[in-house]
C-alpha cells in the first residue's frame, strides 16, 4: 500500500479528521451537541462539554489516556441517539472514572455529567 501522507504547514484544527483511503471520521460530540440542544438538555450538553475539555486538556496525567478517549467518544454517541441507554452510560462513566482516578477535573466532570443524565434522562 502507498502511503498517502498528511502534510501541515501551520495549524490544523478539527472535530474530527481521518487520513486514507479507508478511513473514518467521527465527531461524536458535535452529533451529542446537537442533539442534546435540540432536544433542550442544556445541563447534559455543558457537562459532556466540561468532561470533553477536562479530557483534552491533561491526557498525559490519565492511567490509560485511549481508554478514557474511547470511553468519551462511546458517551458522546450514546447521548446523540433517540433514546440513549442510561444503564450503558453509568457503565462507561465508571469506567472512565476508573482510568482517571489521578486527574481531579476529569473525576468531577464525569459526576457532574452523571447527576445531570439522572436528572434529565
Amino acid at each position: 500500500m502507498e502511503n498517502q501522507g498528511l502534510v501541515v504547514h501551520g495549524n490544523v484544527q478539527g472535530g474530527a479528521i481521518a487520513v486514507g483511503s479507508h478511513s473514518t471520521a467521527n465527531n461524536f460530540a458535535a452529533a451529542a451537541d446537537a442533539r442534546l440542544q435540540e432536544l433542550g438538555l442544556d445541563e447534559v450538553r455543558a457537562r459532556l462539554d466540561q468532561l470533553l475539555q477536562e479530557i483534552a486538556n491533561q491526557p498525559e496525567r490519565l492511567d490509560a489516556p485511549a481508554a478514557v478517549n474511547t470511553a468519551a467518544e462511546t458517551i458522546a454517541g450514546e447521548l446523540a441517539k433517540e433514546q440513549p441507554n442510561k444503564s450503558l452510560l453509568t457503565i462507561l462513566l465508571d469506567g472512565l472514572a476508573a482510568n482517571a482516578r489521578s486527574v481531579t477535573g476529569v473525576l468531577t466532570a464525569a459526576e457532574a455529567l452523571r447527576l445531570a443524565i439522572t436528572a434529565f434522562l
